[in-house]
Parts: C-alpha cells; sequence; structure tokens
C-alpha cells in the first residue's frame, strides 16, 4: 500500500495511484450517504415526533358560529360621545347628535356603552356572553360600561369524540357578575347526537350551578362544528335536532329554572323546526351592518349582534348581545 523513504532525515510517506483510486470507490459513498442524511434528518426527527405525540384533546368551541360566517373585522373602542341630547318619543329613547340626527348602532356616550336600532331607538339591556377564554373578568369595569347583563358558559361537549367537560370560571363568573349588578345566565355548547345525551348535558350544568338562582333562562348553544362537516352533530336531521333541544330544555324546566335555545339565524331557519322549540326562549345570532334587524320573521328574547365588541375589563374581542 505504500513505501517509505528517507527524506532529511524524516519519514515520509508516498500514496500510490491504486490506493487513490480504491478509497475514492470507498469515501464517495460514505459521503453521499452522510450528505442525504444530513438533508433528511430535520424530517425524520419530524415524522419521528409526531408519530410518537401524544394526541392532543380537541379544542374548545366558541360561541358564535364561525364556520358560516365571514372573518369579523378588526374592532376597535368606540370614541366617547357627549355632544348630543337624549329624547324621549312614543315611549322610546333615542340619542340626538348636534344637527339632530339619530345615533344607529353601538355607541360609547359619556363613558356607557349603548345599542340603538336602524329607526334609532335605545335598546332595553345590552350583555356580554363570557366562558374560560374571557380569562380574567374586570365585572365591576364591565358594568360601569352599561353592560346590563352576562351570559355565562357552563361547560360544553367536544365535537369530536363527545367527551363532556366543565368551565372553570362559570361560578366565578356568575358570582362576581352577581356582585357587580349584573344579571345572569347560563349557557353550554352541545353536540349531543341523541335526546339521552342531552338530557346529560342537562344534568351537567344542573350539576355545576347546584342550586345557583338565574336571572336568564339556561340556554343550550347550538350550531356547526369548527370542522363541519365533520363534527359529530353536524349532519343530524331538523327532527333529531328538535327533539335534543327539547330534552335539553325540558330537563332545565323540571328544576325550576327558565330553558332557552342559542342558534344563529341560518340554523334556525334550516337546521331545526322552530315552531317546535319556540316554546322556550329564543337567542339569536346573527351580525348584520348598520344596525339592521336580523332578517328573521319570528320572535327571539336575545339577539347577540357581533362578536367582534370591544368592553373595558374583558379581553377582547367578545360578542355583545341586545334586548329591546
Amino acid at each position: 500500500m505504500f513505501k517509505e523513504r528517507e527524506q532529511t532525515g524524516k519519514r515520509s510517506t508516498v500514496l500510490k495511484k491504486p490506493w487513490v483510486e480504491t478509497a475514492a470507490l470507498i469515501l464517495l459513498p460514505v459521503l453521499s450517504l452522510l450528505i442525504a442524511a444530513a438533508i433528511l434528518l430535520p424530517e425524520l426527527r419530524f415524522l419521528w415526533a409526531h408519530v410518537h405525540e401524544p394526541e392532543m384533546p380537541e379544542p374548545e368551541p366558541t360561541v358564535s358560529e364561525a364556520v358560516l360566517l365571514p372573518p369579523a373585522p378588526t374592532p376597535t373602542e368606540l370614541p366617547d360621545e357627549h355632544l348630543g341630547n337624549w329624547h324621549v318619543l312614543d315611549g322610546k329613547t333615542y340619542y340626538l347628535d348636534e344637527n339632530g340626527i339619530p345615533a344607529t348602532g353601538l355607541h360609547r356616550i359619556d363613558g356607557k356603552l349603548v345599542f340603538f336600532r336602524s329607526d334609532g331607538s335605545k335598546a332595553s339591556s345590552l350583555g356580554v356572553d363570557a366562558s374560560y377564554y374571557n380569562e380574567h373578568v374586570d365585572w365591576k369595569s364591565v358594568k360601569e360600561q352599561g353592560i346590563d347583563f352576562a351570559i355565562i358558559r357552563a361547560g360544553a361537549r367536544g365535537w369530536s369524540k363527545g367527551a363532556l367537560y366543565g368551565d372553570v370560571r362559570t361560578l366565578e363568573y356568575l358570582r362576581n357578575a352577581q356582585d357587580a349588578g349584573l344579571k345572569v345566565g347560563i349557557y353550554f355548547y352541545s353536540t349531543a347526537v341523541n335526546s339521552a345525551e342531552a338530557v346529560e348535558e342537562a344534568h351537567a350544568v344542573l350539576k355545576t350551578l347546584k342550586g345557583f338562582t338565574l336571572d336568564y333562562p339556561i340556554y343550550i348553544d347550538m350550531e356547526y362544528s369548527g370542522e363541519y362537516p365533520e363534527g359529530r352533530a353536524d349532519q343530524l336531521s331538523r327532527e333529531k335536532r328538535v327533539e335534543i333541544a327539547c330534552a335539553f330544555c325540558s330537563t332545565i324546566t323540571s328544576e325550576g329554572y327558565q330553558a332557552g335555545v342559542y342558534a344563529s339565524q341560518n340554523f334556525l331557519k334550516y337546521a331545526t323546526v322552530y315552531d317546535a322549540i319556540s316554546q322556550y326562549s329564543i337567542w339569536l345570532a346573527s351580525y348584520t351592518v348598520d344596525a339592521n334587524l336580523p332578517n328573521f320573521d319570528r320572535d327571539y328574547d336575545i339577539w347577540q349582534f357581533t362578536d367582534s365588541g370591544l368592553v373595558r375589563g374583558m379581553p377582547g374581542p367578545i360578542d355583545l348581545n341586545v334586548i329591546f
């Protein structure tokens, strides 16, 4: 392989050509493999991590039915108005600016949030809905801005596997909101697929409340999942949804509470039978423009008019609701 010779008292080696060729034949494939490994190593690590990654719990849903709604605009806090005048006409309250034009939509007047219909008449009550995701709410600050009521989540059923889980802030929110002077109600996000599951959900709410006194109904929140049509309840028949809503509500009313159904306008029109659930309170979600009332020709008690509201004391954006 090599020969030695003396050169200025030092030993040196002289490589012969056959060795160079042999080494090249051995080293080139090895170098190629090392380069390929370096390129593929990140991908292999990614695949390994995902194959061995524990299954994560499915995300908790929110009350808003985002799957059928356009993206909400980035909310900005309303300026505080104080140059207009209040007027009462035929039992309705209006706020006229310096030019005598009535306010419409949501306004902040003298530090308080107020909602006016498209005809300028003021809503009788303005409210929020809240869940664990709103984190630490300063209910006193919320009340000081003119918010009259809060509907608070008591829990949910997952839209994929159907597991029941509670909301860790339910009782905290109920107590603190009432202490601040707000009226309170409850909602439960349902993905029940039959009446037995609906009754189970109602009992879960009742167990959470432990007799807590409410001012507003307990609503079953019925909407499509965030992965429509993959949700377990996404493709139920209208009749099956009526069965579920009535099973939930009748269980609630049997314990002395008021009961109701929350759903979007389209859901109420096309995914349920309105007349079959109208005996209960209806909480309608419909996000319109220019303070126009929903294009819904049936009765409803509460209107959720936006999911992009801002209220000091609550991390936003949030849902806002009105009662006329």
